[in-house]
């Protein structure tokens, strides 16, 4: 299966699923593994470097703008996580 992910429209990556994870993977297939892992990182060889680094800076620029003006809403990056552990535990009873 190959499906594509947009970042804002400007840049697609491809994916493809891995291999299911072993506890005990023999030492023979760590190197197409490692090979596959560094293939999955390198995949926008093929894209421009100049089209992502407009695709963050304008992603940025719009973060900065929403805080500047007050549209975002800032949560302590704590508070946060402890509200997510509750939820979590809430829904394991």
């Amino acid at each position: 299966m190959d499906c594509g992910v947009s970042l804002s429209g400007c840049a697609t990556i491809r994916t493809r699923p891995l291999p299911p994870p072993r506890l005990s993977t023999p030492r023979s297939a760590w190197r197409p593994l490692t090979h596959q892992l560094l293939l999955s990182v390198d995949q926008d060889a093929d894209v421009e470097r100049e089209a992502i680094d407009a695709a963050w800076n304008e992603v940025i620029d719009r973060r900065v703008a929403e805080i500047v003006s007050r549209k975002a809403n800032l949560v302590d990056g704590r508070e946060a996580h402890a509200q997510v552990r509750a939820e979590i535990a809430a829904l394991r009873q």
